[in-house]
């Protein structure tokens, strides 16, 4: 066997081409984003960092015990919120780049900056893109 082609280690570093789909019809779109995968070594190490401070957060703006239903919700509201816009900014780091993309008819260049904000403003992308870094499987050769 050519070990070769389960090297996932090396094709999570050089990525994938993530085809999205538009979730109403289940048709691809011609929109790729480029991304490495999660077994690239410095997504692996700060998965571990993104964890920390998503418990960070938790525990600087822990509620009291008796805490009411009320804040208990809003708690979990604002922690959904941070961890949101922190999955957003991590998955933008490990973005390469797209085709395809545009917003209102007009292309959307790409950038760090702008995939944190896409990813942050349309959660179907973001959702798409994070499913496709954690599949191993995207990840080796046929």
């Amino acid at each position: 066997m050519d070990i070769s082609k389960i090297n996932i280690v090396k094709a999570a570093t050089d990525g994938i081409d993530v085809d999205i789909f538009n979730p109403a019809t289940g048709d691809k779109t011609d929109l790729k984003i480029r991304v490495v995968g999660a077994m690239n070594a410095a997504y692996k190490d700060e998965v571990f960092i993104l964890r920390a401070e998503i418990e960070d957060f938790k525990e600087q703006n822990k509620l009291p015990a008796d805490a009411s239903n009320k804040q208990k919700a809003e708690f979990d509201i604002k922690v959904g919120k941070f961890d949101d816009n922190l999955t957003a900014k991590f998955l933008a780091k490990y973005t390469l780049g797209w085709e395809g993309m545009e917003e209102n008819g007009k292309p959307v260049p790409f950038s760090k900056q702008e995939a944190e904000r896409i990813y942050a403003e349309y959660p179907i992308i973001l959702s798409q893109v994070q499913r496709a870094m954690t599949d191993l499987a995207n990840f080796m050769k046929a």
